[in-house]
């Protein structure tokens, strides 16, 4: 048997050599551990990290740890982890982050790739943005992904499911707090701002010729009124105009932003009926009849004092008018018509009597002063430089200027002196007397 092994190893090494065993490879230990991610990127979101990487050619796992101190202590994410991506839950988000990724398979692992630091994940951002056209107040939660809740001041805690809350309305002008939450109670906050509803500006004015309302607010296109206590109407624009029905006198208009009427956001008055007043020129003693307070289409209108000739005027006032004793009630109706049957307001105005002296001097001539002293509602303020004085029965005189010096011819006795606005000496200003020793 020996013998015969003996013989196998030489057969065995004479077929070597006959395939030329000498020219084979060494045998060596193959390393195929894949090799090191390029990149890694990181995302933030609110509680997590995303890590994201390219993909390593004969990697079959991945180990992905990470570090929030920059490196110094190390907690594992994943050993084995299949994908080239990975999120990592249950991180503060206050924190900043390192991930670091290797490439693995069964012939073993690659070197380490790092992250840039990934900062904090921004906190939950709360704005507040006024809607100029309706009134309304939208709400955005930014940096926040799940159900929130909002208060108003210490109003109701409200839910959302959105990032986004519009048309939020029934708050009056003023600063209003606004908080988000992450709980039902509004307990847990998340932001807080203010926002400040700025007060539109409502206007009311009567119109003189049609005998209509009209209203205008500033920076509102859907808006609701109420007249005194009347219906709530609403308004699409910024105005409207024809509203009729009412009677002559003062109202108040209230406007809101809310179609029950419950919400109002700015208030006037509104006066019905041309509002008149009247004043003296004192220059020349003759009456001024204004109209005031309401739109002014039409620049023609009708006056009629007492139950006199109904007379036409243009523009805001008229002017010049005589031949109107002082002291005397008259009564003043505005109208829209020549024949003075449209009414549009009245008032009453008595012409104020100025003071009026008669002085003897001592070679018995008479010296007249008639003194206009202002008042604070007349807008013109000058002594008369045109008038005429009458003594008892003798001729109406004219008087240039305030005084009047050296009346002479008159014998001893008690005298009448009136002073007129009119050459006629028929509109009756003031009157005095004096003596004649």
């Amino acid at each position: 048997m020996i013998r015969s092994f003996k013989t196998y190893l030489v057969l065995l090494a004479a077929l070597l050599c006959a395939f030329g065993a000498g020219t084979m490879p060494p045998v060596h230990a193959q390393s195929n551990a894949p090799g090191t991610p390029s990149s890694v990127t990181v995302t933030r979101g609110d509680g997590t990290l995303t890590a994201t990487w390219p993909a390593v050619s004969g990697a079959t796992s991945y180990h992905v740890t990470y570090s929030a101190d920059g490196g110094y202590s190390w907690s594992l994410a994943a050993f084995n982890h299949p994908d080239a991506n990975i999120t990592i839950s249950s991180v503060t988000n206050s924190a900043t982050y390192i991930v670091a990724v290797r490439a693995r398979n069964a012939h073993g692992d690659s070197g380490w790739r790092n992250s840039p630091a990934a900062g904090p994940w921004p906190p939950p951002i709360l704005t507040a943005r006024r809607d100029l056209t309706d009134y309304s107040v939208d709400l955005s939660l930014a940096n926040w992904s799940g159900d929130w809740w909002f208060r108003i001041n210490d109003g109701t805690c409200t839910s959302t499911q959105s990032s986004q809350v519009t048309g939020i309305r029934g708050y009056p002008p003023g600063t209003h707090d606004v908080g988000a939450y992450s709980d039902s109670s509004c307990s847990q906050q998340l932001d807080q701002t203010t926002f400040r509803l700025s007060r539109p500006y409502l206007d009311a004015d009567w119109d003189f010729s049609s005998d209509t309302v009209t209203l205008e607010i500033s920076d509102l296109t859907t808006w609701w009124f109420r007249i005194n206590d009347g219906t709530c109407t609403q308004v699409n624009g910024e105005s409207i105009e024809g509203i009729a029905g009412y009677q002559y006198g003062e109202y108040t208009v209230r406007a809101y932003s809310m179609s029950n009427c419950s919400t109002e956001v700015d208030s006037t008055e509104l006066q019905v009926g041309a509002s008149l007043f009247g004043a003296v020129k004192l220059n020349d003693y003759t009456l001024t009849i204004v109209l005031e307070n309401f739109i002014f289409k039409d620049d023609d209108w009708w006056f009629r004092i007492d139950n006199g000739t109904c007379t036409k005027a243009s523009g805001m006032a008229a002017s010049d008018i005589r031949g109107y004793s002082t002291g005397v009630p008259l009564y003043i109706h505005s109208y829209a018509d020549g024949t003075c049957t449209q009414f549009r307001g009245d008032t009453t105005y008595t012409m104020p009597v100025p003071e009026f002296t008669a002085t003897v001097q001592a070679d018995n001539t008479v010296d007249l002063d008639l003194y206009v002293s202002p008042w604070p509602d007349n807008p013109f303020d000058h002594f008369p430089v045109e008038w005429w004085f009458r003594i008892g029965n003798h001729s109406c005189t004219p008087a240039g200027g305030r005084y009047v010096r050296g009346i002479a011819g008159y014998q001893s006795g008690m005298y009448d002196v009136e002073a007129f606005a009119t050459s006629n000496c028929s509109a009756h200003v003031a009157s005095t007397q004096f003596t004649i020793p």
